[in-house]
């Protein structure tokens, strides 16, 4: 189905063996409790317009959702087996809630550039590279789940995977990833509240070239690498730190510029567990940031 400037409104509706279900460049489209089965390219596009999705699943195609300077309302939105993300916005803005991606490709499972969305009820399972990549723009995440993440050389795959964006997190478990939970890099601006971080291979948190986590009832958990980490500039402030059975231990930080650490309220593994350059003030432990 193409639309072009229009009012459209579908429901109950099935889509299987389209090439792109939807088609639709400007103007205002409804669609809900519909599904979109087995096609070769995007599920659904939308370009200079609104969509709005309620109880949608997209099983297959190239993308299940792909939006271009567009404004995107849904709720119940479900990607399955997508083979590069499930969601990819570029330039867009809204709302995406209570949505399940399974099975995403090397694009992760929504990836987002230069884009304004709030994101609550994300659960992600499976995907391949990262769990939400966003780079530039603005993302408010509430209520995410994500697993199970590797690449298909099983040697990366971060839960959030944030480049030169501004990015607020409450509510966040990240699960059984082989890189890191949350890697912010290249002046990414991030604020953590109340985010678990279990069994990540790399790192719970990862901070590098500039960027800066600001996070406030942090836990991390059987890392295969340290529970945090800083190089080339970037700034970690945590506040309230569980960290527990960690191989790398608390921290590891390059202390080079302006690199630096501040921890308050730590408990777990302690401040001995620190690798930084043998006299190095730029890790500070116990006291409040």
């Amino acid at each position: 189905m193409e639309t072009r400037d229009s009012d459209v409104e579908l429901e109950s509706v099935r889509f299987r063996g389209p090439l792109t279900a939807l088609y639709q460049a400007g103007g205002q489209v409804r669609l809900r409790h519909a599904a979109v089965e087995d096609g070769p390219e995007v599920g659904l596009f939308v370009q200079h317009g609104t969509l709005r999705l309620e109880d949608v699943t997209v099983t297959g195609h190239e993308y299940g959702l792909q939006g271009l300077d567009a404004t995107l309302e849904a709720r119940g939105f479900t990607s399955v087996r997508a083979v590069r993300a499930g969601v990819a916005l570029i330039g867009s803005r809204g709302v995406l809630e209570d949505s399940v991606v399974q099975g995403s490709g090397g694009f992760g499972a929504v990836s987002l550039l230069g884009s304004d969305m709030v994101v609550r009820g994300l659960r992600v399972e499976g995907a391949d590279a990262y769990g939400i990549s966003a780079t530039r723009g603005r993302l408010r995440l509430q209520r995410t789940l994500i697993t199970r993440l590797t690449t298909r050389e099983g040697d990366s795959g971060d839960g959030l995977h944030l480049r030169d964006v501004e990015v607020e997190v409450e509510g966040l478990v990240v699960r059984d990833v082989a890189g890191a939970g949350v890697l912010a890099a290249q002046g990414a601006r991030v604020v953590l509240r109340d985010v678990s971080l279990e069994a990540c291979r790399e790192a719970g948190v990862w901070a590098e070239t500039l960027a800066r986590v600001t996070a406030e009832g942090l836990e991390v958990r059987g890392s295969g690498g340290p529970a945090l980490v800083a190089l080339e500039e970037g700034v970690l402030q945590v506040d309230a730190l569980t960290a527990r059975d960690n191989a790398g231990g608390l921290v590891v930080a390059d202390c080079q510029g302006a690199t630096g650490v501040r921890l308050g309220r730590v408990v777990g593994q302690g401040p001995g567990q620190v690798a930084a350059e043998p006299g190095a003030k730029c890790v500070v432990v116990g006291a409040s940031p």
